[in-house]
């Protein structure tokens, strides 16, 4: 339910910022995001997960799927 996705992206957003470099940490928060519909935290999430680990099959479908998603807001 939404009360323990949100509870999940808190603990989530502790661990990013204690281990920046925790890319498994990165890529839940990315789906967390996802699941109550945040695509630019999700999409911020994702592009870290490939900045760390630039072969992630995963971060780049999320990535061009979200920026195909938010592309709309820099007309």
């Amino acid at each position: 339910d939404r009360d323990s996705v949100n509870g999940a992206i808190e603990e989530l957003e502790k661990a990013v910022d204690t281990s920046p470099d925790n890319i498994l940490a990165h890529s839940l928060l990315g789906d967390c995001y996802l699941k109550t519909k945040r695509p630019k935290e999700a999409l911020k999430a994702f592009k870290m997960v490939l900045f760390l680990a630039p072969t992630n099959d995963k971060a780049m479908k999320a990535v061009k799927k979200l920026e195909a998603l938010t592309a709309d807001e820099y007309e």
